[in-house]
């Protein structure tokens, strides 16, 4: 992945590594490190598998390992025209459930610990307005292993 490689060129991978996520985020480094672990002949660059090897441990903030209403609400048509592949990552379906069970066979073989935090107030949809909403559920924040817990806060301030 492009990413991997622009993390490899900083030197990331060269000591030991702990991602920090938030919200997609955390689906993007899960999505690196099933790259990253691929044993193909493409994927000959060591300093690409020395991210994969060097990862210690993993955090993640509001993500939606098992998708988020937002991908299904008609209403986003509206907010998020053009960002059709994102929207349809987050859909529920076999894409989340093959890369969350990846990532847990990873994280069991490699011993990488994984703590998960799940926000547990509403956010404001449109600015500081009466529309407010759930962004991330506690049920698709917990990817069903590791340590999970809930913090006073709404997606934006999960991680701050």
């Amino acid at each position: 992945s492009e990413m991997l490689k622009k993390l490899s060129a900083a030197g990331v991978g060269q000591r030991p590594v702990i991602f920090v996520t938030h919200s997609m985020g955390g689906l993007m480094v899960k999505e690196m490190m099933m790259q990253g672990a691929e044993k193909d002949d493409e994927m000959t660059d060591k300093s690409i598998q020395d991210i994969v090897k060097n990862t210690k441990g993993v955090v993640f903030y509001s993500t939606p390992h098992h998708g988020s209403w937002l991908a299904s609400a008609s209403w986003n048509l509206l907010y998020i025209r053009g960002l059709k592949d994102i929207v349809d990552v987050l859909r529920p379906g076999p894409y989340l459930e093959e890369l969350n069970e990846f990532f847990k066979t990873f994280c069991k073989a490699q011993h990488v610990p994984v703590l998960s935090f799940s926000e547990s107030t509403q956010t404001h949809l449109m600015g500081p307005s009466i529309v407010k909403a759930e962004i991330v559920p506690a049920e698709s924040a917990y990817p069903g292993f590791g340590e999970f817990h809930m913090v006073e806060s709404d997606h934006i301030g999960v991680c701050k």
